[in-house]
């Protein structure tokens, strides 16, 4: 789902008029029905549009501290080694049984309660059909 057309009201816009921050991680997928912005292969009309707008990008800031994964625990200390490994595409069965072990039927109530405001939606119809949560992203 592109941004413009996720906000019709103003699809004249780059990026339907919404503020992006863009966060850079190499260990992520390619881009979805795109190609990356580096490759050589001809592109369509919308991608070089695409890539116009993206040019026009004119800060950045250099993160330099992991949060998510900063701390010491052996459960810290784990999802770091297997987020390592998907992404260097070397995933064991110790990883596999480990993440098995978080599967939300093997969690407890009070585990289960710390997701209760979870923003969690697998597409774009269930935001739009789903209104109490459009404060979220603007």
């Amino acid at each position: 789902m592109r941004l413009w057309q996720a906000f019709p009201e103003r699809n004249n816009e780059p990026f339907g008029g919404r503020s992006v921050i863009l966060f850079d991680d190499f260990g992520q997928l390619s881009p979805v029905l795109d190609l990356s912005m580096y490759t050589v292969d001809k592109r369509d009309a919308l991608s070089n549009s695409s890539l116009t707008v993206y040019k026009q990008f004119k800060e950045a800031y250099k993160l330099e501290i992991i949060q998510r994964q900063s701390k010491n625990s052996k459960e810290q200390q784990e999802l770091r080694g297997i987020l390592l490994r998907l992404c260097n595409r070397e995933p064991s069965i110790e990883d596999w049984i480990i993440l098995t072990t978080r599967i939300e039927d093997k969690l407890s109530v009070i585990e289960c309660n710390e997701f209760s405001n979870a923003f969690v939606m697998p597409n774009f119809c269930h935001f739009r059909h789903n209104k109490k949560y459009h404060k979220t992203i603007y």
